[in-house]
């Protein structure tokens, strides 16, 4: 060993004491991270997001929440909605969802996070499309106009997207995970003379989209299709063994069933998708979405990213 080696240091740490260098893996748990969820309508999204106890959902879209039951649901969610699909808050009022609204509940969450005390460890907006609506109504009321076109574009656009970005990575600065989530439409597109073919596209702009792909751990895409499933059905016959058993015989049956899939590999939703840690295709149950995707992705210690 040379004498530079002897006062230097060969590792990282050693070389740079004074600075401090981070000796263990650094990798973002699933409920701490920047991360996005897409999907077609009804693919069961939100759904995914409901089975995790530390999830605060901001229902944007004043949408039903779709739980059979109220035991369904782990995660907060704020607004309510009533039969007339206005927005409800905690005492029961009835209220217009703005971007104000939105901010005075980001601040609480920032408020708990400084003095520790109790609070979600993410925060879900669902969906992204409602946030840019709601976000675009406010800059162009604040402008004095009545119609977002009538602003500079350009300027227009990049005030819009940094105030919902800047937002996701307040929230992120004080401790908690973000989540967005988006609808996936198809899109025809032509490919050759008199050729035609459906392409998946998000529900966002391809600026806005440039400018959150980068910043985002993980985005994946939960799909939802209709299959056919053979099960073993138990009859009853009426009559027993020897042994006085009730004798039950088993005959296959076929039915419907709607497969739910989390995934980050799909070919078709290349540009869409991407992720850090790697991991296989996830086939979903409605109970415990949220509980095997958290499961497949701390279970995983692979990182591939270059």
């Amino acid at each position: 060993m040379t004498q530079v080696d002897l006062q230097h240091g060969n590792t990282a740490a050693q070389r740079f004491s004074r600075l401090g260098v981070q000796k263990s893996r650094m990798i973002t748990g699933p409920r701490s991270m920047f991360a996005m969820v897409s999907g077609p309508p009804a693919s069961g999204k939100t759904n995914f997001f409901m089975g995790c106890d530390g999830a605060y959902i901001i229902n944007l879209d004043q949408a039903s929440m779709p739980a059979r039951d109220l035991d369904d649901i782990k995660s907060g969610v704020w607004p309510g909605v009533d039969d007339d699909g206005q927005c409800v808050d905690v005492d029961g009022s009835t209220f217009t969802l703005t971007w104000e609204k939105i901010q005075e509940k980001v601040e609480v969450l920032k408020e708990l996070a400084k003095n520790k005390e109790p609070r979600p460890d993410m925060v879900v907006f669902d969906t992204l499309s409602g946030l840019l609506n709601i976000a675009t109504e406010y800059i162009t009321r604040k402008s004095g106009k009545k119609d977002f076109k009538e602003l500079d574009g350009r300027r227009a656009y990049d005030d819009l997207y940094s105030l919902i970005l800047n937002t996701c990575q307040d929230l992120r600065r004080h401790g908690y995970g973000v989540w967005l989530i988006c609808h996936i439409v198809n899109k025809t597109v032509q490919i050759g003379e008199d050729r035609y073919e459906e392409r998946p596209r998000l529900t966002i702009t391809g600026g806005f989209w440039q400018r959150l792909f980068w910043q985002l751990e993980l985005s994946a895409v939960i799909t939802a299709e209709w299959d056919v499933e053979t099960i073993e059905r138990e009859i009853k016959t009426g009559r027993k063994d020897a042994q006085g058993n009730e004798i039950i015989r088993k005959r296959p049956e076929t039915q419907k069933v709607k497969k739910h899939h989390f995934t980050i590999n799909h070919q078709d939703y290349l540009g869409i998708t991407k992720g850090k840690i790697d991991f296989s295709d996830l086939r979903l149950t409605r109970e415990s979405a949220w509980a095997q995707f958290e499961s497949a992705y701390t279970g995983n210690t692979s990182n591939d990213e270059q």
